[in-house]
C-alpha cells in the first residue's frame, strides 16, 4: 500500500516504520532519521497503565493525610549548642524530636526576617518556648512572638559577651526578663524617682551600743558566736558582716509580678522584718492594700517606700490572707482582719544608712537598676549603674566580704523572686562613695515599734 510518494508502509505488522527517501541508510540505522509508530492495541494499553499509576498515587496522599495526627514530630539529631555564661558554660540540648508545630512557628517568624539559619536557631527557639512557658508569658501573634525572640537573641549575645569581661566579678544567666529589652523593663517596672519626690530625712538615730541583752543577737548577726571579742559590751555595733538572715530576722522572698509595685514591696518586706525581729511574729503583710489605697503612690506605676510606711503607721496593714497580692490597681475598698501597726520608722542617708539603720534591721533603700543588673544570677555585681537616678525600692538585709573575689558588699532583698539573681537577692560591690553602688546608700528607712490592732 502506497502512503505517498518515497513513502512506504508494511502491513500486517506493528513495528513498522517510516523513513525519509532523502536519508542515507547508516543514518537510518541510527534512528536519527526513524520514527516508531505503535499499534492501536498497544497505544491503549499504555494509556491504561498510566490512569491506574496516576489513580494509586492520589489514593495513597489521601489516606496518608487522613491517617496523620494533628501532632507531627520531625527527627532531629541532637546538636548541643555551648552558651558561655558564666564560669562555667551552659549546654543546650535538643531533644531528639522537635514537634513540628515549634519548626513551623520559627518558620513563620523566621519570613519577618532577623532570624539565623533554621538548624541553628531552633535550639534557641525550643529554648525560648520553654522559657515562655516556665515565666507564664504568651504572646498575641506571630508579630509579638518575633518580636520578643528578636530581644531574647540579643539577650543572648550580651550573656555571651559578658563572659569575655576579665574583671567581672559577677555571673549572668536568661531570667524572667528574657524577652524584654531595658526599656521594656523600664517602662513596666522602674519609675525614677523625681527631685520632688525625694524623701525628707526623718529625725537621726543614735548608733546602736552593744548591752547584756543584745550582745547575743548581734554575734549571731554577725555570724562570728558569743565568744567573739569583737562584740563587747559598751562599744558601737559596727554594720560590717551583718547578715539579718542569720537570725530568721528576713521573711521570704516574694515577686511583684507585671507591677511596678517593688516600692509597697520594699515597705512590707522591711514591716514584716521588724515583727520577727521584736515581736517573733512571723507575718506576710499586704502589699495590694498599699497598691490600692496609699493614694501618694501611683500603685503599679511606682510610688515611694517611705509614703507606704507613714501609711502603716497611721492606718496599719491588713494580712496577706485577707487582702491578696493581684498584681493590678484595684478601688480600694474596706477589708476585714486584723490590723498590723509600727510606731513609727527612722531615715538616714549616706554611710549612716547602715550605720544607724542597718544595725537596728532591714532597711528600705533605692538604687539604680541598670540593664547589666537585670541580668544578674550571681556574686558581687560590679557592673555598670548609675548613682543619682533612682528607680527601685528594695530591702537591705547585711553587708559582707567575698574573698573569691576580694570584695565587700551589700546584701540586698528583691522582690523579682526566687529564679532571679541568688534566689531572689543580689550582692551589690561596696565602693564607700557618698551614695555607694547604684546609689543603694542614698536614703534608707527602718521601721519599729510594731503592734496589732482587731
Amino acid at each position: 500500500m502506497m502512503l505517498s510518494e518515497g513513502r512506504s508502509f508494511e502491513s500486517g505488522r506493528c513495528d513498522h516504520y517510516i523513513s525519509s527517501d532523502d536519508v542515507d541508510r547508516r543514518t537510518t540505522l541510527t534512528g536519527n532519521a526513524w520514527r516508531r509508530r505503535l499499534c492501536g492495541w498497544q497505544l491503549w494499553f499504555v494509556y491504561g497503565l498510566v490512569i491506574g499509576a496516576v489513580a494509586a498515587i492520589i489514593a495513597g496522599i489521601v489516606f496518608a493525610v487522613g491517617k496523620s495526627p494533628k501532632t507531627v514530630k520531625r527527627n532531629i539529631s541532637p546538636r548541643p549548642v555551648i552558651l558561655d555564661i558564666g564560669p562555667e558554660p551552659v549546654k543546650l540540648e535538643v531533644k531528639q524530636s522537635v514537634p513540628l508545630s515549634i519548626n513551623d512557628e520559627l518558620k513563620e517568624i523566621s519570613h519577618l526576617g532577623g532570624v539565623g539559619e533554621h538548624a541553628t536557631e531552633i535550639v534557641h527557639f525550643t529554648e525560648f518556648k520553654r522559657l515562655a512557658t516556665k515565666f507564664d508569658k504568651t504572646y498575641d501573634d506571630v508579630a509579638a512572638t518575633h518580636a520578643a525572640y528578636l530581644k531574647y537573641r540579643r539577650n543572648l549575645d550580651r550573656i555571651e559577651r559578658h563572659s569575655k569581661k576579665q574583671r567581672a566579678t559577677y555571673t549572668v544567666a536568661v531570667n524572667r526578663f528574657f524577652d524584654m529589652d531595658y526599656e521594656d523593663v523600664r517602662r513596666m517596672f522602674l519609675h525614677p524617682m523625681k527631685n520632688t519626690e525625694l524623701p525628707v530625712t526623718r529625725k537621726l538615730l543614735d548608733e546602736v551600743k552593744v548591752t547584756d541583752d543584745n550582745r547575743g543577737l548581734y554575734a549571731a548577726l554577725k555570724g562570728v558566736g558569743h565568744q567573739a571579742g569583737s562584740i563587747n559590751v559598751g562599744q558601737n555595733i559596727g554594720f560590717e558582716n551583718i547578715d539579718w538572715r542569720l537570725v530568721g530576722g528576713v521573711t521570704p522572698v516574694k515577686d511583684q509580678g507585671g507591677c511596678g509595685s517593688c516600692w509597697a514591696f520594699a515597705a512590707i518586706a522591711s514591716v514584716e522584718s521588724a515583727f520577727r525581729i521584736e515581736s517573733n511574729a512571723n507575718v506576710s503583710l499586704s502589699e495590694q492594700e498599699l497598691v490600692d489605697c496609699e493614694s501618694t503612690s501611683n500603685g503599679c506605676n511606682g510610688g515611694l517606700s517611705d509614703y507606704a510606711l507613714d501609711y502603716i503607721r497611721k492606718s496599719g496593714i491588713r494580712s496577706e490572707d485577707s487582702w491578696p497580692y493581684v498584681a493590678m490597681d484595684q478601688k480600694c475598698t474596706p477589708h476585714t482582719g486584723e490590723r498590723y501597726k509600727i510606731t513609727d520608722f527612722a531615715g538616714a542617708t549616706g554611710i549612716d544608712v547602715a550605720k544607724r539603720l542597718l544595725v537596728r534591721g532591714p532597711t528600705v533603700v533605692y538604687v539604680a537598676v541598670s540593664d547589666a543588673l537585670l541580668d544578674y544570677a550571681g556574686g558581687v555585681f560590679n557592673g555598670e549603674c548609675d548613682d543619682t537616678n533612682l528607680n527601685h525600692a528594695v530591702l537591705l538585709v547585711g553587708e559582707g566580704y567575698d574573698p573569691a573575689v576580694k570584695k565587700r558588699y551589700w546584701l540586698i532583698k528583691n522582690s523579682w523572686g526566687t529564679h532571679w539573681g541568688e534566689e531572689g537577692y543580689f550582692r551589690l560591690e561596696r565602693i564607700d562613695t557618698p551614695n555607694d553602688k547604684c546609689g543603694v546608700l542614698s536614703f534608707g528607712f527602718t521601721p519599729f515599734g510594731t503592734s496589732q490592732q482587731s
